[in-house]
C-alpha cells in the first residue's frame, strides 16, 4: 500500500509541475 502511495504521490506532483510548466509558456 505504501508503495502505491508513494508512486501516486510522485504522479501528482509530476502533474502539477508540468500544468505550472505549461502556465509559464503561455503566459
Amino acid at each position: 500500500v505504501a508503495v502505491v502511495w508513494k508512486y501516486g504521490l510522485v504522479v501528482s506532483l509530476i502533474y502539477l509541475l508540468s500544468c505550472y510548466g505549461l502556465i509559464i509558456i503561455i503566459s
